[in-house]
């Protein structure tokens, strides 16, 4: 039986330099993650396709959501990531300043300093958007495998053993009289 695929990714992600759409993709991989347990617990099963196309149509009006929310994790961690190293470039601006106040630093230490960081800054920056796509990815990758995964190994010996207990079980027809 071949499976329908939702086409939910195609909706978010709009093009292959869409980072913020590739976020919201593992937001809502997250959500589709969450419903699955959720079901399993409240059903002791996983869900059907036809169930898990219900929770895809739910989603396609939620995509705005998706991508605002994608956003603003993006511009919260590029804040963050700029906050962090601006304090680090004034700390050491501080120190050369004070070292060249006190003498203990020729201009030329400064100099140097100052080109350091202006290079090292946006080198930061390149690393650490890089290190966050390649995490980012990684964990779309395993989401992916994890919820396309229907049964686990524990599930399916779980099965078996249900299976050959219904097939061991004889039922005794009840005479019913009339």
């Amino acid at each position: 039986m071949q499976r329908n695929y939702s086409k939910i990714y195609s909706k978010i992600v709009e093009n292959d330099d869409d980072f913020v759409g590739v976020v919201a993709y593992a937001l809502y991989k997250q959500n589709k993650i969450q419903f699955i347990e959720n079901f399993k617990k409240d059903n002791n099963r996983h869900p059907t396709d036809t169930e898990l196309a219900g929770f895809h149509q739910s989603c396609y009006p939620a995509i705005k959501q998706y991508k605002a929310h994608a956003t603003q994790k993006v511009q919260q961690y590029g804040t963050e990531l700029t906050e962090r190293q601006v304090t680090k470039i004034q700390q050491d601006y501080a120190t050369a300043l004070e070292g060249l106040l006190q003498g203990s630093v020729s201009s030329e230490e400064v100099v140097e300093i100052i080109r350091k960081n202006k290079s090292s800054f946006w080198r930061g920056v390149m690393q650490s958007l890089i290190a966050s796509f390649l995490i980012m990815l990684i964990t779309i990758i395993i989401l992916f495998f994890y919820a396309s995964n229907k049964i686990t190994p524990l599930e399916d010996s779980l099965n078996k053993y249900t299976n050959t207990i219904k097939d061991s079980v004889v039922v005794q027809p009840k005479l019913i009289v009339l």
